[in-house]
């Protein structure tokens, strides 16, 4: 765990127009205990694009481990397979973000 959270640090500040920094838009997770075991990691890394993107990297981190833990349980103890069980989690994610966010997701 702690070799994650040292790489994690790694992430660099792009630039926008003349040499100008942006604010760091990339945000990691670690979500210890997925899927109720407690030697399970979920990890993330989320890349934010556009002016707003700090904000959609931050909503990702708050709710995709939270929707995935709780779905993959749901989901997998009815059999479903597990790429559509991650299909629909990053889609619902993505929905909710786009239409009952307060984020601008607008890429300008």
């Amino acid at each position: 765990m702690k070799l994650i959270k040292e790489m994690c640090h790694l992430s660099k500040v792009g630039y926008q127009g003349e040499g100008n920094k942006k604010v760091n838009q990339d945000i990691y997770f670690v979500f210890e205990g997925f899927n109720d075991n407690p030697n399970h990691l979920y990890l993330g890394v989320c890349d934010g694009h556009g002016s707003l993107g700090h904000l959609v990297s931050g909503y990702l981190k708050q709710n995709l481990p939270v929707n995935m833990d709780r779905d993959f349980k749901k989901f997998l103890s009815q059999g479903a397979p597990i790429k559509k069980i991650i299909e629909d989690v990053f889609q619902e994610t993505c929905h909710k973000l786009n239409h009952e966010s307060q984020i601008d997701t607008k890429f300008r």
